[in-house]
């Protein structure tokens, strides 16, 4: 009896152990999977096609990608937000359509724009040969994330005028907002007890022009800083700063353009670029004298005030004029977002 015990024991202890493996590889799959939809930058293989967007379905926004940017981040990630991926250029243009989104809707139908938001684009756009179809495409994943990023611009610039007309009628400011006016004075470089000055910094950049130096400074989407490092306004740093060194620099130039997580990064800093450096102080107070007007602000009557964005000075600014005028984009200035969900 003792004999045959024996095997039956060490088969019933090995059933156990496949149990227990068979439930750990289990439990594995299945908290990677939920890692995956929450955060799924180590989990996702890194092809060389890849691209991400974060996008509004049905009161719920969606995120696809299909390259995993480095540091990947979802922008502003809530319970109304999920994962899941696309590839390359033709799984872009598959989302596009689904969503009915199209540049001649937008401007000729006064169609909403979708909240559809690329962290990064997809590096085979360059392989698209329908020069028409490339601009358009580069056109429209950038476009959203200008939107957006003026659409915080307003809403803190609303929430500043409110301060303002509070504070000219006498009435008591309460602490979270004098917090908030600090923060954003800093964030502005102005003294907080400066309000003009912070108010004509607070202010949006037109679409057509950020569209315009976007495609300039990015060759429409296809160049090394924009694919790699989200770059898409050759914003310069410094050598001790990450970034990515020009092929052509100078022998003893030390500077490289600057690594964005995503493109939704690269349009903040261009903004906040523009809104504070004081090569652009004309930009911002010609932009401010159209404000008080009333007239529209648009990229064509701006775009003067940023000839020391590049060393080309008056040849830059041209060239911009050329890219709004031939490709229509003064036509986006006014297009707008869908709104959020919790605004349906």
């Amino acid at each position: 009896m003792l004999i045959s015990r024996k095997p039956v024991q060490r088969q019933t202890t090995w059933r156990a152990f496949e149990c227990l493996v068979i439930a750990t590889l289990v439990a594995l799959i299945f908290f990677c999977g939920v890692a995956m939809v929450v955060y799924p930058t180590s989990l996702v293989s890194s092809g060389p096609l890849q691209s991400a967007v974060l996008l509004q379905q049905n009161q719920k926004v969606m995120f696809y990608s299909a390259k995993k940017p480095r540091n990947f981040w979802i922008d502003s990630l809530g319970v109304t937000e999920s994962a899941a991926w696309v590839h390359g250029w033709r799984g872009i243009e598959k989302i596009f359509k689904k969503y009915e989104y199209q540049l001649d809707q937008v401007t000729e139908k006064k169609m909403l724009v979708p909240r559809v938001f690329f962290s990064s684009l997809p590096r085979d756009l360059k392989n698209i040969t329908d020069t028409k179809f490339r601009k358009h495409l580069f056109l429209m994943i950038i476009l959203p994330l200008i939107l957006k990023e003026n659409e915080k611009i307003q809403e803190d610039r609303a929430r500043l005028w409110e301060i303002i007309a509070r504070k000219r009628m006498g009435e008591h400011i309460f602490a979270q907002d004098r917090l908030w006016l600090a923060v954003l004075a800093e964030s502005f470089k102005v003294d907080r007890n400066d309000l003009s000055s912070l108010l004509m910094r607070v202010d949006i950049i037109p679409a057509s022009l950020a569209l315009a130096q976007a495609a300039e400074e990015s060759g429409w989407g296809t160049s090394r800083f924009a694919t790699s490092a989200n770059a898409v306004f050759g914003q310069w740093t410094t050598k001790n700063d990450s970034g990515v060194v020009p092929l052509n620099r100078d022998i003893g130039k030390t500077h490289k353009v600057k690594r964005f997580e995503s493109l939704s990064k690269s349009i903040s800093a261009y903004m906040r670029n523009l809104n504070t450096h004081p090569a652009y102080r004309s930009f911002r107070k010609t932009r401010s004298v159209i404000r008080k007007s009333g007239s529209e602000i648009s990229g064509m009557a701006l775009v003067s005030g940023l000839k020391k964005y590049s060393q080309r000075g008056q040849a830059y600014i041209k060239i911009l004029q050329k890219l709004i005028l031939s490709n229509d984009l003064h036509s986006l200035d006014n297009v707008t977002l869908e709104k959020r969900p919790s605004q349906s």
